[in-house]
């Protein structure tokens, strides 16, 4: 896959010494590495030893053996995946058409700008980098394992998935929302990725800004030299990440495009096609009225937006699919512990109430590896998770390791002190879901059900409303015990 930070080397092909000279002079100075062939035999050469990212060539090149023509044909099977830009100060229409015909990127009338020139290399290693990255995602069968936030065997995950395929067969303009850490960006690609638009360009605002919004305006509205966010992403999808932070006037833009279904560039009207998502990720519950009132969000924009609306669920609701995301996350990652058996986390993993969601998952996979290389082991264990899970998963056994706590008490109050930790910490593990709880223990429901209202010395009442009182009532019941004791 290609490496963005890698310096391309680029080869021209000119038997014209001031022409290759001043051409290799403007892309050295934009970082580029350039070397300069002026005939068939030295371009063959040269291009066998540095195997160039990209190849700039005259199709007129005197009395050499070849023309560039000739070589272009040479190339094209050598190099399959390289742009070749064909430059020349005689050529016609006719001529132009026939090299991109034979398969060069496109054509170059000599004399030529150096904006001309940087704009040509920079689109045709774009296409390079897009062409390589697709390549390798069809035919890596390691890669193919994608981490997508909607996977999962539990009832909120398949509802997500069944909300993310039919918002992908409308055409329709979408609203996401989430708590933070929701990857909601991410949900949006896997709208896109499952509707028609799914071979065109997906961007997001924020990462082609690099988050930086100082270039926002040229990046919605574009320049001479830069095509728009919206002409890049034609035909395909654009996600506003976080659409309240990106600044009121842009916001007012980007409003304006999507009225007009245009941008306004020099004058002339610029169509495009595009699919736009905004998406929100919040500590309480999403209110637009809140950023509204406060001036960090246009309502017209919104309210443009918000034809239809997902709520992405938190990973708290999802218990059964947190080993699952986890799994997916290393595996993202790392291919070799693609079936490493991480049943020794899967307490700690499902106790951890996950404030910031599949992305702190995601970061935890991470620090996991981290720890895996530094450690030198063959396995993942529960020691290389993260503090802040460890720490649950302590106070969740601490009682436990404490072997005075039982042997201070009788045997009826220790097999209580016993009963309350152990159904605290599995329903803690359970966010509290009576029914989820009772599977696990291997028990009935309703079984459970009687066992909690004993501890807490309750007679019939209502389930649900039990529920709510279960984590605050067991303490209260253990400090009530520990003080008559």
């Amino acid at each position: 896959m290609a490496n963005m930070s890698t310096v391309r080397d680029i080869l021209v092909v000119e038997d014209d010494q001031d022409i290759s000279y001043m051409i290799k002079e403007i892309l050295v100075e934009q970082g580029y590495n350039v070397n300069i062939a002026a005939n068939t035999s030295a371009a063959l050469e040269v291009a066998a030893k540095i195997k160039p990212h990209l190849i700039i060539l005259d199709i007129w090149l005197g009395n050499k053996q070849l023309d560039g023509l000739g070589l272009l044909k040479i190339f094209k099977p050598m190099f399959l995946d390289v742009p070749i830009i064909m430059i020349s100060g005689h050529a016609n229409n006719e001529t132009a058409a026939h090299t991109i015909k034979l398969g060069a990127y496109d054509y170059m009338d000599k004399p030529f700008k150096a904006e001309r020139l940087l704009l040509l290399v920079k689109r045709a290693l774009e296409r390079k980098d897009l062409l390589e990255t697709n390549s390798y995602l069809q035919n890596n069968t390691y890669i193919n394992k994608v981490y997508r936030v909607s996977s999962g065997d539990s009832r909120a995950a398949q509802k997500l998935r069944q909300d993310i395929k039919a918002l992908a067969n409308s055409n329709c303009r979408i609203i996401i929302t989430g708590e933070v850490g929701a990857q909601t960006a991410h949900i949006a690609k896997e709208i896109h990725d499952n509707s028609p638009r799914a071979q065109k360009p997906f961007l997001n605002l924020t990462t082609v800004c690099n988050g930086n919004f100082d270039d926002l305006q040229k990046v919605i509205c574009g320049s001479e030299l830069e095509q728009s966010i919206f002409e890049r992403a034609n035909g395909g999808t654009i996600v506003l990440e976080n659409l309240h932070t990106v600044p009121l006037n842009m916001q007012t833009r980007i409003l304006d495009a999507l009225q007009k279904e245009s941008i306004i560039r020099g004058g002339k009207a610029i169509k495009f096609d595009v699919r736009v998502i905004g998406t929100f990720e919040v500590e309480a519950e999403f209110q637009a009225i809140d950023f509204i009132q406060k001036r960090l969000l246009n309502e017209m924009l919104y309210h443009r937006l918000n034809v239809k609306s997902l709520q992405v669920p938190t990973l708290r609701s999802r218990v059964d699919d947190i080993a699952h995301l986890f799994v997916l996350a290393i595996q993202m990652q790392l291919d070799k512990f693609s079936k490493t058996n991480i049943d020794c986390l899967k307490h700690a993993l499902t106790s951890y109430t996950w404030p910031c969601n599949t992305q702190e998952l995601y970061n935890t996979a991470d620090y996991t590896l981290i720890m895996l290389k530094m450690s030198n082991a063959d396995s993942i264990t529960i020691d290389m998770l993260h503090p802040n899970i460890l720490g649950i998963v302590k106070t969740d056994f601490a009682s436990f390791a404490n072997i005075t706590e039982y042997l201070d008490k009788d045997y009826k109050s220790a097999k209580k002190h016993f009963d309350i930790e152990y159904i605290k910490a599995q329903l803690r593990r359970f966010s509290n879901n009576v029914a989820k709880t009772a599977r696990f223990m291997g028990v009935d429901r309703a079984a459970l059900y009687r066992k909690i209202r004993s501890l807490l010395g309750l007679q019939k009442s209502n389930n649900k409303k039990i529920v709510h009182l279960i984590s605050k009532e067991l303490d209260k019941t253990k400090k009530d015990e520990e003080a008559v004791v």
